[in-house]
């Protein structure tokens, strides 16, 4: 018996069952690929090749975001598997492939989360038309290769088991791989409002840039001083606002950075409302429409106003932004909550809702501020 141009849910219940226990679920469909003695072209295999290498590089990379690290010693990774083809399904272009080396149910095994990550990139592609967010960028090129031994008419078919039983697939061909490529290398240039920390300064103003979700931007026309000025801190979180004119890619994500006009710094201590804080350092302008971008001089008050307030056994306050790119700081009382508002060279102002004072309290010295959030929370 052969398959050629059976559905995947028509496939013999052996076949599946050989399916089911691959690393990889693939069938190669069309051209050199439906002979009826089944098996794979030798000059299409560099495609099971360049997956090999994608789902290799990708777990490397997966490892050390999870351990937060951005080089790691060879010995700190876990046993790269080898990924081996044991026989084709019978009459078919199925691989069936098993891996080597460390069990796949290992704690925090990457080299399943990576191949689950690689098919639901390719999914999206043909779905979406569109890379997902979480597809680290360092790894498009090896993304690229993928399809690229196709020919017209041919098609890399990636294969999930769904829970009632019933197989899903999607066919890559070189077509739809052709077609997304050319649009995802148009770009256009914008001004856009950037967050995260510089991880590496070269010259002549080449820089790689780590945002909060973890993705690099690679960058060029650094504005050397400034952004020097975030780099070489051990004490402190050194983290950045760049204005920068960027490439945007097919869907509207920062490809690259063109050239850097401002630099924000903003260092603080580790502290356990640092999150929120970063979070907020990062709402770019028009965060809601017509709002203001939160200064970090805003957030560096605020954090020294904090500080004070722990001393005065104060519990850490809720944290929100104000749409004048100021910060506000409440404390819930069983009868209403205290607020301090934070902004740029204003004096911190200090109210209770319900409250008795019809103008809020202001002064400019923090420890003033917290003794009357002290009161009224007294109150």
């Amino acid at each position: 018996m052969t398959l050629v141009g059976t559905s995947v849910n028509d496939l013999p219940s052996e076949t599946k069952e050989e399916l089911s226990n691959s690393f990889l679920r693939l069938r190669f469909r069309g051209g050199r690929f439906e002979s009826t003695s089944g098996g794979m072209p030798l000059a299409a295999m560099g495609e099971l090749s360049n997956l090999n290498d994608l789902v290799n590089e990708l777990a490397r990379l997966l490892w050390r975001r999870k351990k937060n690290k951005q080089r790691l010693r060879p010995a700190d990774y876990p046993i790269a598997p080898t990924l081996r083809i044991t026989r084709f399904a019978k009459g078919s272009s199925i691989p069936l492939i098993e891996r080597d080396g460390a069990s796949s149910v290992a704690l925090e095994d990457p080299y399943d989360a990576s191949r689950d990550l690689v098919e639901r990139t390719v999914w999206s592609i043909i779905d979406n038309a569109e890379i997902p967010a979480e597809f680290p960028t360092e790894c498009l090129p090896s993304l690229r290769r993928i399809g690229r031994h196709l020919h017209s008419g041919e098609g890399q078919e990636f294969i999930e088991f769904s829970d009632n039983g019933l197989l899903n697939s999607r066919i890559l061909t070189q077509e739809i791989r052709s077609k997304f490529w050319t649009a995802f290398d148009t770009v256009t240039l914008e001004d856009r409002t950037i967050f995260g920390q510089i991880e590496s300064l070269a010259r002549p103003h080449s820089f790689t840039f780590k945002q909060r979700n973890g993705q690099k931007l690679e960058g060029k026309n650094a504005l050397w001083d400034e952004m020097h000025s975030a780099l070489g801190k051990t004490d402190k979180h050194p983290y950045c606002r760049l204005y920068v004119t960027a490439e945007i890619d097919y869907v509207g994500r920062i490809r690259r950075v063109s050239s850097v006009e401002r630099v924000e710094v903003f260092e603080m201590d580790p502290q356990h409302w640092a999150d929120r804080f970063l979070d907020l350092a990062s709402y770019a302008e028009n965060w809601v429409p017509g709002a203001a971008p939160i200064g970090t001089t805003v957030l560096e008050r605020a954090d020294l106003l904090i500080r004070v307030a722990l001393k005065s056994e104060l519990p850490v306050p809720v944290i929100f932004g104000t749409f004048e790119g100021g910060v506000s700081l409440v404390w819930d009382t069983p009868t209403g909550r205290v607020t301090v508002y934070v902004e740029e060279d204003q004096k911190y102002e200090v109210e209770r809702v319900p409250g008795h004072q019809v103008v809020p309290y202001a002064t400019s010295d923090a420890s003033v501020a917290i003794s009357k959030v002290v009161e009224l929370v007294d109150e």
